[in-house]
């Protein structure tokens, strides 16, 4: 697994980013690292915010600053 963060994407102008948002397919959304001690939720760098997503709806649980 690598340290680096993820490529930041843009969604379409449509999208906006909140909570409760479900991402589309084409952003990847990426595990936490093991020693970080979360498992349930993945990440996503969309623009120039992280969001923490749950990753069977997609949707963004939070913004993580």
């Amino acid at each position: 697994m690598t340290t680096s963060k993820p490529k930041a994407v843009t969604v379409p102008s449509s999208v906006t980013i909140s909570k409760g948002t479900v991402l589309p397919e084409t952003v990847e959304i990426t595990p936490f690292l093991s020693d970080v001690g979360v498992t349930e939720y993945r990440y996503a760098v969309v623009g120039n915010q992280t969001v923490l997503v749950e990753p069977s709806s997609r949707s963004i649980i939070e913004r993580i600053d």
